[in-house]
């Protein structure tokens, strides 16, 4: 039960795995709830200009702290506490960003080898256990982050703000199975859309 409820609470909080650090600017009046299910994708949302890393690491956390903004009006969280999680959201976002970045080199290296005929079975299981050690570290991040957020918060306001994102994430899925997906492709397939930030499937685990 602990770990369903940090699980969802990563969700609620997180809104870094469901955009990660890639191109993601959220246009005046998308309705958030269907931009977490489709990702910037579609005619509608093209896909901005490329920035260097740390206008990606910018805009990311510009993004977390609208986030952020939205549920403590709704969770009735006040302005010294949101200040507090706003650095805590700044720290680990830096953290993971450097993160992210070394598992795109290992996701690089790992397809080079797998188009290499020649390449050995043990140089290829080294950069799988890479890739999932980045991974696991992420998760880890993710983990210390929601411990210290949690300290801030009422039982009160964490269930609220757990609510918020739920109804946003239902909505978003309702729409996207009443209009399915844009251009023919699933959700968060677009150009733009941003990676999984998880483990092996993200943060359902």
């Amino acid at each position: 039960m602990k770990r369903l409820f940090l699980g969802v609470f990563f969700v609620m909080l997180m809104a870094s795995s469901l955009f990660a650090f890639d191109e993601f600017v959220v246009p005046e009046g998308e309705d958030l709830g269907i931009l977490l299910a489709l990702g910037p994708q579609g005619p509608m949302n093209p896909p901005p200009p490329a920035v260097d890393d740390e206008g990606r690491l910018e805009r990311f956390h510009k993004f977390r702290l609208m986030k952020l903004s939205e549920m403590a009006e709704e969770a009735g969280i006040d302005d010294k506490t949101v200040l507090k999680i706003s650095d805590i959201l700044k720290k680990y976002d830096k953290q993971r960003f450097e993160l992210f970045n070394e598992g795109k080199k290992l996701k690089t290296e790992l397809k080079r080898l797998m188009d290499d005929k020649s390449a050995k079975k043990e140089d290829i299981n080294k950069v799988i256990d890479g890739f999932l050690d980045n991974r696991q570290k992420i998760q880890n991040l993710k983990t210390e982050e929601i411990k210290e957020i949690r300290k801030l918060l009422t039982p009160e306001q964490q269930a609220r703000m757990i609510l918020f994102m739920a109804d946003r994430f239902e909505k978003g899925m309702r729409n996207l199975k009443n209009h399915g997906p844009k251009n023919g492709m699933g959700p968060g397939g677009g150009p733009g859309a941003p990676p999984n930030m998880g483990g092996w499937f993200g943060d359902e685990e």
